[in-house]
C-alpha cells in the first residue's frame, strides 16, 4: 500500500519539528548517547566503591528532626551549571538540612568536566551529597569517568535515625544483582 502524499508530508514535517526543537545538539547527543552506554552488570562490579564519599560522608549522624534536599536532572553541560552553586545559599539559611541527594543526569553527557563540575559545586555545600547516576551520566561510554571520580552507583549511606540505599537505574531497570542486594539490605535495616 502506498502512503498518500499528505501523510507522508506530515510524517516529514513532525520530523523537522523534532530535530529543530533539538538543534542544540542535545536530541544528537540523547539518541546517539543512548546507543553507546554502559551495561548494568558492567557497573554493578564496582558497588561499594567510593572515590566522591568519604567514610564520614558514608555514616552521618542525624537529630530527631533533620530536612535534606532532592535534586533532579541538573543536566551540567559544557561546564555550565545552570545556577546549581546557588544551592549553597539555600543550605546555609537552614540548619536542619543534613544532606542532599542528586537523582541521576548530573551532567548532559557523562563529560569529565560537567562531573568535575558537579564536584567542585558539591563540595561547596557544607553537606554531604549523595549522587545517584542518571542514563545521561553513562552517555558515550562515560561510565569510567563517573567511576573514576564518583565511584559506585549502589550503596549504602547509614544514619542514626535512617538508611538511605541508592540504586542504578540508568539502564531503566535494576538487575538482579542490584535486586538481591537491595532484600538484603532491607533485611539488615
Amino acid at each position: 500500500m502506498v502512503m498518500p502524499f499528505r501523510k507522508y508530508f506530515f510524517l516529514v514535517f513532525l520530523l523537522c519539528v523534532f530535530l529543530i526543537s533539538g538543534c542544540d545538539d542535545v536530541f544528537l547527543n540523547d539518541v546517539s548517547g543512548i546507543l553507546i552506554s554502559t551495561d548494568l552488570d558492567t557497573r554493578w562490579k564496582a558497588h561499594n566503591t567510593f572515590n566522591f564519599l568519604s567514610p564520614d560522608d558514608r555514616n552521618i549522624a542525624l537529630d530527631d528532626t533533620y530536612s535534606f534536599i532532592v535534586v533532579t536532572d541538573t543536566h551540567i553541560n559544557n561546564g555550565k551549571a545552570w545556577g546549581l552553586e546557588k544551592l549553597k545559599d539555600v543550605i546555609k539559611s537552614d540548619s536542619d538540612i543534613k544532606f542532599v541527594v542528586f537523582t541521576g543526569d548530573i551532567s548532559q553527557d557523562g563529560n569529565r568536566v560537567n562531573i568535575e563540575k558537579f564536584i567542585q559545586i558539591a563540595g561547596t555545600l557544607d553537606v554531604p551529597c549523595y549522587p545517584v547516576i542518571g542514563n545521561h551520566d553513562i552517555y558515550f561510554g562515560n561510565w569510567k569517568v563517573w567511576e573514576d571520580l564518583i565511584g559506585s552507583t549502589c550503596y549504602r549511606i547509614n544514619c542514626t535515625s535512617a538508611t538511605l540505599l541508592i540504586l542504578d537505574s540508568a539502564n531503566s531497570y535494576f538487575g538482579a544483582k542490584q535486586l538481591d542486594w537491595l532484600e538484603n539490605e532491607l533485611k539488615e535495616t
